[in-house]
């Protein structure tokens, strides 16, 4: 036959608040030493065991001779206190993370000229640190800001305008400039180049629908006209490399294409102002370990080509 020695309690009768103190108590058998300990005056304390002893309805800790000794009761729970606690706190610090051995994949809607500066970072990042992390990028028009919401997509990274929602967080990353690109030595074109010399020329641009494909002498707003529209924008370089036509594209696009194509950067006013650009994720993993580490390399990964957001 078992005997309770003391009263059982409901967990919701419990102060929690006084079990770390509890636990200080029966390790250092001191009073003044756990009020030291947890930053609390000694009357504190002092009133804290005796709540201690009327909500187990044991003394915990007595004394004898000059010394204060635990109960049998308070040597029974005091390894499990301490193991409970333990395990409590460990919801309140942040998870730790081993990136080699993390199994995951990772949705990223964004347009093809972030991938341009971010991709080869990413890959390389991810390569040497969290090599069974897969990534998958999507286009943006086929995404909706219900499914990061949702957490079906880890990130949209996007000019701010695009995305809407309140429920959202986001980090910015760059601000976007509008430059013009154009074969090496191009006599048919000077920098800096005016929107109405702009519009005398025959330029490519792209839509990124997918049936969009290419469209010949598509006219354009104000008078321009676009020679050639095509559905990639990693099209353009090529384009413009193997023609006399010029293409608009983000500065830092311009600077990486110039870097691997025949094709000089022209300055040009078209009155467009800079976008910024920012990532975006939802509350469903905002305290995602490793969203959080992914979310500070982002603008690591574009240093080298972009002057980003400080």
């Amino acid at each position: 036959m078992t005997t309770m020695v003391n009263t059982p309690k409901n967990l919701r009768a419990i102060d929690l608040n006084l079990l770390p103190v509890l636990r200080s108590l029966l390790k250092t058998k001191n009073v003044t030493r756990t009020a030291e300990l947890l930053h609390m005056s000694q009357s504190a304390v002092s009133e804290a065991l005796k709540r201690i002893r009327l909500q187990f309805n044991d003394d915990v800790l007595v004394r004898v001779g000059r010394n204060m000794v635990l109960t049998h009761f308070a040597h029974t729970i005091e390894e499990k206190l301490d193991s409970a606690l333990k395990e409590i706190e460990t919801l309140t610090q942040a998870e730790e993370i081993d990136l080699l051995s993390l199994h995951r994949e990772i949705i990223i809607a964004t347009a093809d000229c972030v991938i341009v500066a971010l991709g080869k970072k990413l890959i390389e990042e991810l390569r040497i640190k969290a090599p069974n992390v897969h990534v998958q990028i999507i286009n943006v028009p086929e995404t909706h800001v219900l499914e990061l919401e949702r957490g079906e997509i880890d990130f949209i990274i996007v000019p701010e305008p695009i995305v809407e929602g309140n429920t959202l967080y986001k980090e910015p990353l760059y601000k976007e400039e509008f430059i013009c690109i154009a074969r090496r030595g191009n006599q048919k074109v000077s920098s800096p180049l005016s929107k109405d010399e702009f519009s005398k020329l025959a330029n490519i641009g792209y839509r990124p629908e997918a049936n969009s494909a290419i469209r010949v002498n598509r006219p354009f707003k104000d008078g321009w006209v676009e020679q050639l529209l095509v559905p990639h924008f990693t099209l353009l370089p090529f384009l413009v490399e193997q023609s006399d036509s010029i293409a608009l594209v983000q500065r830092h696009v311009g600077e990486i294409y110039s870097r691997h194509f025949e094709i000089d950067i022209i300055e040009c006013d078209m009155g467009i102002a800079p976008m910024q650009v920012s990532v975006f994720w939802s509350e469903a993993h905002q305290n995602d370990a490793f969203h959080r580490w992914l979310r500070g390399k982002f603008k690591d990964f574009l240093a080298d080509d972009i002057n980003f957001i400080p």
